[in-house]
């Protein structure tokens, strides 16, 4: 295992041993967590929105939660109508769900490890393979804590929640501790265990405790129903979130994309199958006109550039810009240098979008000239 660690770490090591300063991986983790670069609004103000996008936003949508309701319609609780019930279920039904999970879980294995140490001193017997499997659970359920701990405290998880999800990714690994309490684990710490408990305390005698034998196996399968419960209502809900994503049930009220976190330049969109597929096919089209117009060098937002490039297999390579038509933000230095290099670099633009009229103004002022396309949706501007 340490040698696969280590093999892993190469390229790691490798990277930070040739980045330029401000450029290796404590800086760039830094910089993200921090949101360097952006106006950040006072503390009292940010604050608060960061719990809302941790905790509401960003936790449903890292741990499965579907479909996100729009911003206008995430609150912590409304049920006034239909969708503002499911809304409610889908962001704060689920992120409680997982709370109580988590510290249901929590208090397990804190009892199976104080089990552990009791057994211990009585008798002398140290259960090593239980202790580490308790461990275990411990430090996956730590893991959880400490990664949402992270992202609550960064202003990222109050200005890009659903665009910063991945950063929630290590939750996953957590999903065997929290589900171990709804399997095996109430019986594996013998908590429906009670009738010889109450008799050690209470010194009932054996017909006593006969007595009390049917409200005991009540409470046993009661507990074993709560359990079942709870086993299906997580397929329920992820069931009812499939049903609305394929068929818009129920139906969510529109909202404008730029009040809208989950529309981010058409990235993550709030939107069913139907309009998914139709915009792959869109970016599908665009890339096949540039592939014809022998366009392979572009210039254009940060979302666009990393679809294309990625959706193209790196046939089309994309240099991103950003407001005012500034250099942007490139996760890999070298696609801006063959960019910049290429005299013939076309601009590709969504029509309508902040950068298409910004570039459309500034042609009034240059001496370049450009043949001008339109497809599917996009504006394509190619020097001669």
């Amino acid at each position: 295992m340490l040698i696969g660690f280590g093999c892993g770490l190469i390229p790691y090591i490798l990277y930070n041993y040739h980045a330029e300063p401000g450029q290796d991986t404590l800086s760039y983790l830094f910089y993200v967590q921090n949101a360097n670069g952006i106006d950040l609004p006072p503390k009292e103000v940010l604050f608060p929105l960061q719990i809302k996008g941790a905790l509401l936003i960003a936790l449903p949508g890292a741990t499965g939660s579907s479909p996100l309701c729009s911003l206008n319609d995430i609150h912590l609780f409304r049920i006034q109508n239909v969708s503002a019930l499911r809304c409610t279920l889908m962001h704060t039904g689920w992120t409680t769900a997982l709370f109580c999970l988590w510290l249901f879980a929590l208090g397990m294995v804190a009892w199976s490890l104080w089990s552990i140490v009791r057994t211990r001193r009585a008798t002398g017997i140290w259960r090593r393979d239980l202790l580490i499997c308790h461990l275990g659970r411990l430090t996956l359920l730590l893991n959880a804590a400490i990664t949402l701990l992270l992202f609550l405290m960064s202003p990222s998880a109050a200005l890009y929640p659903v665009a910063d999800i991945r950063y929630l990714s290590a939750l996953l690994m957590t999903t065997p501790a929290l589900l171990w309490p709804l399997g095996c684990g109430l019986n594996a710490v013998g908590w429906f265990a009670f009738g010889s408990r109450i008799r050690n305390v209470l010194g009932f005698s054996g017909k006593a405790i006969q007595s009390l034998a049917s409200p005991l196996k009540l409470l046993m399968s009661t507990g074993a129903l709560a359990r079942l419960s709870l086993l299906l209502l997580v397929p329920t809900i992820l069931s009812f979130g499939t049903r609305s994503i394929v068929q818009g049930y129920p139906p969510a009220p529109s909202v404008e994309s730029r009040y809208d976190k989950f529309a981010i330049i058409g990235v993550y969109r709030y939107e069913g199958l139907p309009q998914t597929q139709a915009f792959n096919r869109q970016e599908s089209s665009l890339i096949e006109n540039l592939e014809k117009i022998h366009t392979l060098h572009i210039y254009s937002d940060y979302w666009t550039c990393d679809r294309l490039t990625f959706r193209s297999q790196e046939r089309i390579i994309c240099s991103a810009l950003r407001e005012r038509l500034m250099p942007g933000q490139n996760r890999y230095p070298l696609y801006a240098t063959i960019v910049t290099s290429d005299p013939h670099a076309a601009y590709v633009f969504e029509e309508g979008s902040s950068l298409a009229e910004t570039f459309r103004l500034q042609l009034r002022y240059s001496s370049r000239q450009f043949t001008i396309y339109h497809f599917a949706g996009y504006v394509i501007y190619q020097p001669f």
